[in-house]
């Protein structure tokens, strides 16, 4: 799937649980599995969550994304307002990690930015967990 094709889908998932309101977004939240209504985002506990595809976690901090799969998954990371995101490729027990302390070029700005915040996407199809953790 191409970055673009990815984003786009995330863009239209997003938008159709926005205005389908969280008794959509509350289904098979259970015990296991918390769910901020309407948005998917996993809560992190002791700066750790297993993401599925489709689900989102947000850091606010260095972090690295592991796949513990036999298969490649690709992460969505946006940072900060949107306005910075990209799609990576995660290997097969691969780790990428993510720093939020340098700037980012912005296209709304001239030159760098500051990103004090991240939004990780499983956007992976299919059934390949993407491990979070929040440094």
């Amino acid at each position: 799937m191409s970055r673009k094709t990815g984003f786009i889908l995330f863009l239209a998932l997003t938008v159709s649980l926005v205005f389908a309101g969280p008794s959509a977004a509350d289904m098979g939240g259970g015990i296991d599995k918390p769910v901020v209504s309407g948005w998917f985002i996993q809560k992190m506990e002791n700066d750790r969550v297993v993401l599925q595809p489709g689900d989102s976690t947000l850091c606010n901090r260095d972090f690295s994304v592991r796949n513990e799969s036999r298969e490649t998954a690709e992460v969505g990371v946006i940072l900060g307002n949107g306005d910075n995101y990209a799609f990576h490729q995660v290997g097969p027990g691969k780790t990428l990690r993510y720093s939020l302390e340098s700037g980012y070029e912005s296209s709304m700005t001239d030159g760098m930015t500051a990103i004090d915040e991240a939004r990780i996407v499983n956007t992976t199809g299919g059934v390949t967990p993407l491990k979070v953790e929040c440094k």
